[in-house]
This record gives C-alpha cells, sequence and structure tokens, in this order.
C-alpha cells in the first residue's frame, strides 16, 4: 500500500520504510528469527540467511521440567523431529547427552496446533537442553534469501526488498492492462 501510495504522489518509495513495515519474513508454521538483523540485511542486499527457532516454554511439574514447543520451524515436520529426536533418545547408538537428559518424548498436538512435549529426567537444566535441542536437531533450521526477479524474461538477481514491490506491481499493472485491452477489443468486434 506504501508503495502503491507513492505513485499519485510522484515520490520516490524509500526501502527503509519499506523495511519498516515488512520486518521480516512470516512463516506459516510460526517460529522465531533468531537473527533479525540478518533478515534486514538480506531485504537491503537480496541474499542473506535467517536462522528460525521452534517457539517453546519451560513448564515444571512436582520437581520435573518439560521442554514444550507450540511452533516449529517452517518446512521442518513434525514428525520428522519427533522422529529424530526419538532416534536420539531411544535408540543404543543415539546421542550419550540426550540418553541422560530426557524421559520421554510426547506428541500431544492437535488439529492445527503444535503441542511437543520434552519431559526431562530430574535434575537437569533444562536451558542445557534446549541449547542442544537448537544445536543438534531440526528444532533450529536455516533458511537462504537470494531474491530474483524477472524483467522482460531476463532474470536479476540480489535485488533488495523495494525492487521487488515495485516490479511486482509493475506486473500486476501490465497485466490488469493487458486484461482489460482484450476485454475492450471483445466488446468492440460485438
Amino acid at each position: 500500500k506504501y508503495v502503491l501510495d507513492c505513485i499519485p504522489k510522484q515520490e520516490k518509495p524509500s526501502l527503509n520504510t519499506v523495511i519498516g513495515i515488512i520486518k521480516a519474513p512470516d512463516f506459516p508454521t510460526g517460529g522465531v528469527i533468531v537473527n533479525p538483523a540478518a533478515a534486514v540485511q538480506a531485504y537491503r542486499t537480496g541474499h542473506g540467511s535467517i536462522h528460525v527457532r521452534g517457539v517453546c516454554h519451560i513448564e515444571t511439574n512436582k520437581g520435573i521440567d518439560s521442554i514444550v514447543f507450540t511452533e516449529i520451524p517452517y518446512g521442518v515436520s513434525k514428525k520428522i523431529i519427533i522422529e529424530d529426536l526419538a532416534n536420539k533418545v531411544y535408540n543404543d547408538n543415539g546421542d550419550d547427552f540426550f540418553k541422560k537428559s530426557i524421559a520421554d518424548i510426547v506428541d500431544k498436538s492437535e488439529k492445527g496446533k503444535i503441542n511437543i512435549i520434552i519431559k526431562l529426567k530430574r535434575n537437569i537444566a533444562p536451558e542445557l537442553v534446549l541449547n542442544n535441542l537448537f544445536k543438534y536437531s531440526k528444532l533450529e533450521n536455516a533458511f537462504a534469501i537470494n531474491s530474483t526477479i524477472l524483467v522482460n524474461g531476463k532474470p536479476i538477481e540480489n535485488v533488495n526488498l523495494l525492487q521487488i514491490i515495485e516490479c511486482y506491481c509493475k506486473h500486476q499493472l501490465q497485466t490488469k492492462v493487458r486484461t482489460v485491452s482484450y476485454d475492450l477489443n471483445n466488446y468492440r468486434h460485438r
């Protein structure tokens, strides 16, 4: 809307204003961007990498801590996360740290809502387990940003966010003009 509002005023839209409006990529399964400055840099340069972590909180019940994940990184299947963790905890050739730290993995997810509960053994620091989960599982995922647009059928790489929006607006305008011209020609023919 901001870019379109600049056209009748004959103003040049500002990249900083656009970045202020669109703060970061929005992922459908949620998650938290660990390095938001990298997202801003990718918006400015057209390339970069951002890290997305699952959202969780720690619950304590009868002196035993549990880590509860309510969002997972985009592009990672809940099933894959649970299978990977189960392999690390329950298999003979699993990870020693996770075997000594995690008592159980419970999936209480319902339709459309993630609820993965990782029950810890007694006297285990949840923050330490959480750091290892992010480091050694898919509960943290990196995404590459490489912005490329097509202008007159030719790719232009590493474009900033404002260039993407302007190109999209021009494309929509061209599409609308072609549609209206086609309809107008059909009406004239009749």
